[in-house]
């Protein structure tokens, strides 16, 4: 009964003609007139699913980049006014792929209630009595890696899917997105660390290949040199070698298509996880960007330097000699503010030389 009034609303929200004209006459705010309150409660999670599909829809024109993106724009200006916990259950609902993620990860009250995380000998710790051992000094924000190795298990696809919803409603809501920054956190974090280790294991594999490669090479050298000493052999055994040569060619050429092939799809698997870091750290910098005054980012800033800065940092002069990459950009915005100038040299003193060695 608390929905029929709004029938038609909803019906709008999911027609393509009419959506946009709906989200500016329908307001979801918490002072607007077109939501009796007493019905918010029941109305609000029907809306915001509907809503939800219509920011992930890819179908017909909408599907276009522009296009999705005027529209993700629109719902999420229609969300400005909502509550915090209502802005958690609208974005929550494209959270289920994450729900291992967020579940491994140190809950939110207890990192506020903690001493800022401190990289040590072990890896990160929180000081407590309980760290006494190699595997417990690395509790913290993604408690003992289980948060990186469950993003394993969610697709490229789907992280990045959620790396551009939560940009776009960064720049559209600004800090009124931080009712989700812990577990936005925890996602990148865990994404970007994810991504290193499979970008790593990707040039591992390549670099293992070229290896083997070589070495083929040097003993198909070795071959034609003995080959070109034998003289005048039988016209029997000399018709036995071509067929033979032919046999190797052709193993020859078969495992060569299949090394293509490897190659190939090495070399995907290692720029899909160049993709996913690489966007992953641009939205980590956009949310110190925004400076929410109600956010304390202290608590993850150690697990950002072991997953995030610390296995990019040896490369990060050559890798802004053109364009300036994601690490730098987010380096640059701890610069942004007085209160995260520790950020720059309370964890690894090489962050800051480097980022002035750019900038000299």
């Amino acid at each position: 009964p608390d929905l029929v009034p709004y029938a038609d609303n909803l019906r709008n929200l999911v027609d393509d003609k009419r959506f946009r004209d709906e989200l500016k006459t329908f307001n979801l705010a918490v002072d607007g007139e077109s939501i009796n309150a007493v019905h918010r409660d029941r109305l609000l999670p029907v809306a915001f699913r509907l809503l939800h599909g219509q920011v992930v829809a890819r179908n017909g024109k909408a599907s276009r980049k522009d296009g999705m993106k005027t529209r993700r724009m629109a719902i999420f200006n229609a969300m400005a006014g909502i509550t915090p916990a209502e802005l958690r259950s609208f974005v929550f609902i494209g959270l289920d792929s994450f729900d291992q993620v967020i579940a491994a990860a140190t809950p939110r009250d207890r990192l506020s209630q903690a001493e800022p995380l401190s990289l040590s000998a072990g890896g990160m710790d929180v000081d407590s009595d309980d760290n006494d051992d190699d595997d417990s000094s690395s509790v913290g924000l993604l408690a003992q890696d289980g948060a990186v190795a469950a993003m394993g298990r969610v697709s490229p696809k789907v992280q990045l899917s959620y790396f551009h919803f939560f940009l776009d409603m960064t720049r559209q809501l600004g800090f009124k997105a931080t009712p989700v920054f812990h577990e936005t956190l925890v996602i990148l974090v865990s994404a970007i660390g994810c991504a290193q280790r499979e970008f790593d294991a990707a040039n591992d594999d390549l670099r293992e290949i070229a290896s083997s490669r070589r070495a083929e090479d040097s003993m198909t050298i070795d071959e034609d040199a003995e080959e070109a000493g034998v003289e005048d052999a039988e016209e029997e055994e000399e018709n036995g070698d071509e067929d033979n040569d032919r046999d190797v060619d052709g193993d020859d050429d078969e495992d060569e298509d299949s090394g293509r092939l490897t190659l190939g799809s090495i070399k995907r698997r290692r720029d899909s996880a160049r993709g996913v870091r690489q966007m992953a750290v641009k939205c980590l910098a956009k949310m110190f960007e925004l400076q929410p005054p109600q956010f304390d980012f202290t608590p993850y800033v150690a697990c950002i330097y072991e997953q995030v800065v610390d296995p990019r940092i040896d490369s990060l002069t050559y890798e802004n000699t053109q364009n300036s990459s994601a690490l730098l950009l987010l380096l640059r915005s701890w610069s942004l503010s007085p209160r995260y100038f520790p950020y720059l040299v309370d964890y690894n003193p090489l962050a800051f030389k480097m980022l002035l060695g750019i900038l000299a």
